[in-house]
């Protein structure tokens, strides 16, 4: 879980709330990803490991992953939710 998020949770304000404050007071809340955490990323998605997955081995968020991957060009697979509707979808 992200730290805005905990903060959010012990304070009871929503996870865009904080970052909103923060940044108000000039204090930058954005964690990019540096080009070995994305190539790091680009090799686990490649191997087949989820997306989510890899944001928490690499203590991010999800779609911070995607953004890395679709700027690095990487084709993004579908999710397990929509892979599943699909498999559902064609067996009827």
């Amino acid at each position: 879980m992200s730290e805005v998020r905990v903060v959010s949770a012990e304070v009871v304000l929503s996870r865009t709330t904080v970052p909103h404050s923060l940044a108000e007071r000039g204090i930058d809340t954005s964690r990019g990803m540096n080009e070995s955490q994305i190539a790091q990323a680009a090799e686990f998605y490649g191997r087949g490991l989820s997306s989510a997955s890899i944001a928490i081995q690499l203590g991010l968020e999800n779609h911070t992953i995607l953004n890395a991957l679709q700027i690095r060009a990487v084709v993004i697979r579908p999710s397990a939710a929509r892979r599943e509707l699909r498999n559902e979808e064609g067996s009827t």
